[in-house]
């Protein structure tokens, strides 16, 4: 599973080296479906702009439906989470930029 090749991935990197957002959205199908397209051109453009002697990244990225969700996305900021050695799952770690407003 995709996930799981993800978590193999980052297993030893350094805590300050990941960077990670988890957004709430509520979205109807028309903002969805752009948010998508955006985010799609926007991995493309990146992937195009590679450079051969730049250091390599990966990035990873999943929109799924949100059955958990029982409060306005209003009310739930962008959270940014780091995986330590330490810790079995994710652990909170101060924003060091918003995804929006």
């Amino acid at each position: 599973m995709l996930i799981e090749t993800f978590l193999q991935q980052i297993q030893g990197v350094d805590p300050d080296e990941l960077d990670s957002t988890w957004l709430g959205l509520k979205l109807t199908p028309e903002p969805k479906s752009e948010f998508q397209e955006r985010l799609y051109r926007l991995v493309n453009e990146f992937r195009s702009a590679a450079h051969p002697d730049g250091d390599t990244y990966s990035f990873f990225s999943t929109l799924h439906p949100d059955h958990n969700r029982r409060r306005p996305a209003e009310t739930c900021p962008p959270q940014k989470f780091a995986r330590t050695s330490a810790s079995p799952g994710p652990a909170p770690v101060a924003p060091r930029r918003s995804l929006g407003a």
